[in-house]
This record gives structure tokens, C-alpha cells and sequence, in this order.
């Protein structure tokens, strides 16, 4: 073998090399589940039902939720209709309003809100940020935090869309999708609606879940308009400035 070519193979071995490294390196950082489910509660999210785990957050009436469920779509789907923030209101239950309102960058954005809450309480003006992580070995993730809001001191969040039969999560049939929240109302009667929402969320995911399916099966012009959004705003192009 010649020089020239020990110096080729020196440098394709070098390179598949860097292709291990930066793989084993992308799967460490692939997300967690922040809980580990038992063979049961595997059966109810692969059935598309609700696995709802609470955690007691100090001084708040309500609970840090993280629910498990499988939506029977990609990912890419999932997260196109989910981070279609000015598609919200069309679907979502009681809400009344949902604009975007400012473009930090081509991944982050705030979206002005109103909900109809249940008597006693008022309607509720809020704005949430968000923010679009970048997709991960098909794995996409968006946060939100609060801006501001007139019935509620402290709101956090996450979701994860995870693609089905994943090597860390291999129970998963379909794409499991982990959601994340926390919202510690200011209202001292929020304390009385501490149950009923769980179930107000859960029926918010039921619609987005729904909506998904609906707009993939029967409106694919939506469902491309807003991957199309997607994957701009994580080629760092801010869709929604140019819309």
C-alpha cells in the first residue's frame, strides 16, 4: 500500500471515527422519562389513554402534572399542530383567543391568550413564551414559560414527542407524548378546581390529540402549512414574522 492511499484510509477511518463519537454523544443527550412506568401503566399509554403523575409543589393549590399518553402519528405531526399557537383557538376547549403577539427569534415567541374559566372565576388574559428546541434523534420538545398573566404567579412547561419504538424507550408503540406543566394561580379559589383540572387538561390534550389526527387525515394543507412552519423556525427562518 502506498502512501497515498494508507493517508486516504487514515482519514476515512478518522472520520467514521468522529461519526461514532458525535452519535454516542447525541444519544446521551437524548431526553430522560422523568418516570418510570410500570407494565400497566405502559398499557394505558399505548392505548391512548392517560397516565397522570402529581407532584406537590410548596405554597400552590395545584400540582405539577406530567402525563403520559400515544398519539398514533409522527412527531413531525404532532409537534406542527401543537406549536401552531394562532391555530389554537380554533379547537382547543374555552379558549377564546390565542394571537402571537411577538417574535424573539426564529424559535421562540410569545402568544397572547384568553380563556373562559368556570364561575366563580373570570375569564383569564395571559402570555405565554415559547420555546422550540432543536429535534433530536426525531425526538421534537417545545417549553413554555410565563410572560404575563392575571391568574397565575408561576407557569412552566414542557412536551416531548418521542418516535414510537425508540432504543431508549422501547415500550412505546406509537409516538409517546410526555407532557410537563406547573401553573400556581393566584386565585385562592383555584384550590377548589384543584381536581377538576386534571381533567380540564386531559380534555385539552384529548382536543389537540384529536386535531392532530383530524388535520393529518382530513386537512393535510393545514397539517403542511404548519410543518412547513416547523421545520423553518428550526432552520432558524421566523415563519411567523413572515406569514
Amino acid at each position: 500500500m502506498n502512501l497515498k492511499m494508507i493517508l486516504v484510509s487514515l482519514f476515512a477511518l478518522v472520520l467514521i471515527l468522529i461519526g461514532q463519537t458525535q452519535s454516542a454523544q447525541a444519544m446521551r443527550e437524548m431526553p430522560s422519562l422523568p418516570h418510570s412506568l410500570t407494565d400497566d401503566e405502559w398499557k394505558i399509554v399505548n392505548s391512548g389513554q392517560y397516565v397522570v403523575k402529581k407532584k406537590k409543589m410548596k405554597d400552590s393549590a395545584w400540582p405539577e402534572l406530567t402525563i403520559y399518553t400515544t398519539i398514533d402519528a409522527t412527531p413531525q405531526e404532532c409537534m406542527a399542530i401543537y406549536a401552531a399557537f394562532d391555530h389554537q383557538k380554533n379547537y382547543v376547549p374555552n379558549l377564546l383567543k390565542s394571537d402571537v403577539i411577538k417574535v424573539v427569534d426564529a424559535t421562540t415567541i410569545h402568544t397572547a391568550y384568553e380563556m373562559d374559566l368556570p364561575w366563580p372565576l373570570s375569564t383569564s388574559k395571559y402570555i405565554h413564551g415559547t420555546h422550540l428546541d432543536p429535534e433530536n434523534n426525531g425526538i421534537y420538545s417545545l417549553s413554555w414559560f410565563l410572560v404575563e398573566s392575571d391568574v397565575s404567579e408561576r407557569v412552566q412547561g414542557k412536551s416531548y414527542f418521542f418516535p414510537p419504538k425508540n432504543p431508549l424507550i422501547p415500550q412505546a408503540q406509537k409516538t409517546l407524548w410526555v407532557y410537563q406543566s406547573f401553573i400556581d394561580p393566584k386565585s385562592l379559589l383555584a384550590g377548589i378546581f384543584k381536581n377538576t383540572m386534571v381533567s380540564d387538561v386531559t380534555a385539552s390534550l384529548d382536543a389537540i390529540k384529536k386535531e392532530i389526527i383530524r388535520a393529518r387525515d382530513q386537512d393535510p394543507k393545514l397539517m403542511q402549512k404548519y410543518i412547513k412552519i416547523l421545520e423553518d423556525s428550526l432552520k432558524n427562518i421566523p415563519s411567523y414574522m413572515t406569514r
